[in-house]
C-alpha cells in the first residue's frame, strides 16, 4: 500500500488504484482476469497489481522503483 501511495504522489492523476476487494467489491467482480484469479488460484494470488488493464504481478510485494520503471 505504501508503494501505491508513494507513486500516486510522484505521478498525481496520472495513476489510478483500486484497493482492496472488500472496500470495493464491485470493482473486483467487474473485472473479469481478477474474478478468474481468485476464482482459480483463491487468495494465494494476492495482491494482484494491474497496469494498463494488464496483470504486472500477483502474489508478491512489489517496490516502488519496479511501478515506476514500468510506468515509463
Amino acid at each position: 500500500m505504501s508503494a501505491l501511495q508513494h507513486v500516486k504522489e510522484r505521478l498525481g492523476d496520472a495513476m489510478v488504484y483500486k484497493v482492496h476487494g472488500l472496500n470495493n467489491l464491485s470493482a473486483f467482480r467487474e473485472n473479469a482476469e481478477m474474478s478468474a484469479i481468485l476464482r482459480n488460484e483463491g487468495h494465494s494470488a494476492l495482491p494482484v497489481v494491474f497496469l494498463d488493464g494488464k496483470v504486472f504481478s500477483k502474489a508478491t510485494s512489489i517496490e516502488v522503483e519496479q511501478l515506476l520503471a514500468a510506468m515509463e
